[in-house]
């Protein structure tokens, strides 16, 4: 606000160039403020464009933002889903590598931490057909 006091002390203080015609009265004049008012209106009007910048700018980061997050939600759903399709592969090489994608994603995602320990707990808890057994035949010499 000082900024603006001086400017006005400046103003009132700057002798005003005498007029080669008469002034118009009051009453006929359609403009007649002073200058001091014309210099305030043109710094609010400044204030309100700087205002109405920052709202926009405000704004179009908080949009980013909430795209950036909904992209990381879906990336981290396209992970899970890729590590729960490698858990129930028929070869035992991507069944193992499915638990580790699902182990990298309950440390990427901490809050659906959780229901990576589940499913892992899940898959680890499910019966497996054994092995059938092999017989040997022993030769007789």
């Amino acid at each position: 606000m000082t900024m603006l006091a001086s400017l006005l002390d400046y103003v009132s203080v700057v002798p005003s160039p005498t007029p080669s015609v008469p002034p118009l009265s009051p009453q006929t004049s359609g403009s007649s403020s002073p200058l001091w008012a014309n210099l305030i209106v043109g710094l609010l009007g400044g204030t309100g464009v700087f205002a109405a910048s920052w709202r926009s700018t405000k704004a179009l980061r908080d949009n980013t933002r909430e795209t950036l997050g909904h992209e990381r939600t879906r990336l981290l759903n396209e992970r899970f889903d890729t590590a729960a399709r490698l858990l129930g592969h028929g070869e035992a090489a991507c069944r193992l590598a499915g638990v580790h994608a699902m182990a990298g994603l309950a440390d990427d995602w901490p809050e659906r931490r959780q229901t990576c320990i589940d499913v892992l707990c899940a898959y680890l808890r499910m019966p497996y057909p054994p092995t059938p057994t092999r017989t040997y035949h022993s030769q007789s010499t």
